[in-house]
């Protein structure tokens, strides 16, 4: 990355913006490969995690690249004849070498690691391996500000430090680190294509199949992406939340779950889904059975049946069959002809 024939000084700052923003548009662009590859409301696709080859690797390739680019800035300003500003830049490297040393130093080489295996398709890795790299990177924009340092000043580079003496001011960089491939990602699975694979074999009632269709366009809905191979059970937590927060009753939300989790249930047993997420997450409730009815007095009934022998088809018998057999409303209501048959008479 060249700025032209600017100061040192502002050619360093001007870079330092310059790679804040590619950094920024190279995380866009990322996020915008992932959702591509998803779809809408995809969600990110997870980068790789690098080895300890890949970290030095690539650090050292980033080294390499970055004093390039300082001995041909250090070579310019010598050029100039500025004897003023050259004591300027020599300054600022040095106050740069002092901070880089600090705690300071520790959290812009972090931030530098993470940029660096970024551009390669790596995550930021964990534990060990991430102080390790930010060790490394740190040590990096240590020796580096002392190699421009001593530039300037019209000095050689001398030995410096160990883990860097193997890399020339002027040699050929070392090849970068091959970059990372993420793991291709399944296809996705709507819940339109579980629920009637499911019908097949289980064959609902209209009103089930209803039921568990509206409960899953309610699970998309709040998530904002339809794709079972995406869902975790942070997503069931976060659609419970949200329907509960919306005023829906906890009996309604705990139908709701009972109902996806019914499905997918069956999914895992069929080898569709991994696991099912909704399992133990409908949210608890205080069951009561229907409240007590004090039955009919004599004078109440007497008054049902004599209104009954006025009127016509099943007016007129339906209650008389209830006093006679003593069965519940919906046994006698759901009778069929066929059904009945005469014994004797």
């Amino acid at each position: 990355m060249s700025h032209g024939d600017v100061p040192f000084a502002q050619a360093r700052r001007l870079h330092e913006l310059a790679m804040t923003r590619l950094s920024a548009e190279f995380a866009e662009a990322r996020l915008r490969l992932a959702k591509g590859a998803g779809g809408a409301g995809a969600k990110p696709v997870a980068l790789a995690e690098p080895s300890e080859a890949v970290i030095r690797q690539a650090v050292a390739h980033w080294f390499q690249d970055r004093e390039r680019h300082a001995a041909v800035a250090a070579a310019k300003l010598r050029a100039s004849d500025d004897p003023a500003e050259l004591e300027r830049a020599i300054a600022n490297v040095r106050q740069d070498e002092a901070a880089y040393s600090g705690p300071g130093g520790e959290r812009e080489a972090d931030h530098t690691l993470g940029r660096i295996l970024a551009g390669y398709g790596f995550a930021r890795p964990a534990g060990d391996l991430a102080w390790l790299g930010v060790e490394i990177v740190q040590a990096a924009m240590v020796e580096a500000a002392r190699r421009t340092e001593r530039r300037l000043a019209g000095l050689t580079l001398g030995a410096g430090d160990p883990l860097f003496t193997s890399l020339s001011a002027t040699g050929e960089a070392p090849p970068p680190p091959q970059r990372a491939v993420a793991a291709p990602t399944p296809a996705p699975f709507p819940a339109e294509a579980l629920v009637d694979a499911w019908m097949v074999e289980n064959r609902p009632a209209p009103a089930t199949e209803r039921k568990y269709r509206g409960a899953f366009r309610q699970l998309a809905r709040v998530l904002g992406f339809d794709d079972l191979h995406q869902l975790t059970k942070e997503d069931v937590v976060t659609f419970k939340a949200a329907r509960l927060g919306a005023g829906r009753t906890p009996g309604t939300v705990a139908d709701e779950i009972i109902s996806l989790g019914t499905v997918c249930k069956w999914g895992v047993a069929n080898g569709k889904l991994e696991a099912n997420l909704f399992a133990g997450l409908a949210p608890r409730v205080a069951r009561r059975g229907p409240p007590s009815r004090t039955p009919y007095t004599d004078q109440e009934a007497a008054t049902i049946l004599n209104a009954a022998r006025a009127g016509k088809g099943w007016r007129r018998w339906l209650p008389w069959l209830l006093a006679f057999s003593g069965a519940r409303l919906s046994e006698v209501a759901d009778l069929r002809r066929q059904d009945v048959r005469q014994d004797s008479g």
